[in-house]
């Protein structure tokens, strides 16, 4: 797999499935894009791509899946920027567009240690300061740290969105 771990595409793409979808599938990795336009960019996730083994293990962290994807969005997200989570699919909505790309790949990265690690991801959903601490840890170099200006709640409060999940 390339060293990003997310597919870049243009907002104007119109093709459905691009090559980093059959990639994952056919690794069973996470299938995360950005979809960026002229200002911003859509960070996505979406299962589809993962083993069916790995649907329970989603359903069953759920929780931490949400809290730690909100604790992403708030590293990256700017006043116009949202969320919506489930135990499926991820979305970021309107992140500039080099905060967007950390986002991706943070997302991944938390993905692939959710399903690759089931039973230390429930052990880490009865300790979330502990998994947040190690999913900060691999912050990207650059990336803002928590509790920086665009992680703060005031910064987009109001902004967000959590889906219900089903």
């Amino acid at each position: 797999m390339p060293d990003a771990q997310f597919d870049l595409v243009d907002s104007y793409d119109t093709a459905p499935q691009s090559d980093w979808f059959h990639t994952c599938r056919e690794s069973g990795k996470p299938y995360v894009t950005v979809r960026t336009g002229e200002q911003t960019a859509d960070v996505m996730w979406d299962y589809v791509t993962l083993p069916p083994s790995y649907d329970s293990v989603l359903l069953a962290n759920e929780g931490l899946l949400r809290e730690q994807a909100i604790a992403i969005f708030q590293r990256y997200a700017s006043a116009k920027s949202s969320i919506r989570a489930k135990a499926t699919t991820v979305f970021f909505d309107n992140l500039p567009i080099p905060e967007a790309k950390l986002a991706a790949n943070e997302l991944y990265t938390l993905i692939e240690s959710l399903v690759e690690n089931p039973a230390q991801s429930t052990d880490m959903a009865r300790t979330p300061g502990r998994r947040f601490a190690e999913v900060a840890a691999r912050r990207p170099e650059g990336a803002p740290a928590p509790g920086s200006a665009l992680s703060r709640p005031s910064d987009y409060t109001g902004a967000f969105h959590l889906l219900a999940s089903g």
